[in-house]
């Protein structure tokens, strides 16, 4: 019964979980000379549109809110497509964490969420690792060697490609 109850609570938090507010998890700034109004109208248009089981929802969020001018926190999943078996399989510090804002013509949610995954995998194809050289690690947190000679790399094609897109895109620093 104690094991019953123990499941219960898990499940209830966990569906508790994927209801909260996204932007509780999606950073984002308003532009300059944004009233606290249509900031908040904003970040409530966006959390309706990246709503609890939507697909890839903070990439859906801070697109949304991108569009709308806010400058968001994304990352960029580098080991998207790796075997489940891989030898860095667990060893997720390895997303990439960048401020992306648009500084080009006006696009929709559609249009920037479309632009994020594309330079994602740019960035992918671009930066991975060498079977040569053999599993380095491009997080910013991780032990592994080759951080200092990968990230730079990962850096200048997001950078260059979302560039090109019509975006200011700068890596999240702690």
């Amino acid at each position: 019964m104690r094991v019953l109850a123990s499941l219960i609570v898990v499940i209830v938090l966990s569906l508790a979980a994927c209801s909260t507010s996204i932007s509780h998890r999606v950073p984002t700034v308003a532009p300059a000379g944004v009233s606290p109004d249509r900031a908040e109208r904003d970040i409530a248009e966006c959390e309706r549109l990246a709503a609890p089981g939507t697909d890839q929802r903070a990439e859906r969020y801070a697109a949304c809110m991108v569009a709308r001018g806010h400058r968001a926190y994304v990352e960029v999943d580098m080991w998207k497509g790796r075997p489940l078996l891989s030898p860095d399989f667990g060893t997720r510090t390895q997303d990439v964490p960048f401020w992306i804002r648009r500084t080009g013509d006006p696009r929709d949610a559609d249009g920037v969420f479309g632009d994020l995954a594309i330079c994602a995998a740019v960035t992918r194809d671009r930066t991975r690792p060498s079977p040569v050289v053999g599993n380095v690690s491009i997080g910013l947190h991780s032990w592994w060697p080759g951080v200092g000679l990968i990230l730079p790399a990962v850096e200048r094609a997001y950078g260059e490609c979302m560039g090109e897109r019509g975006y200011a895109v700068e890596v999240w620093r702690p």
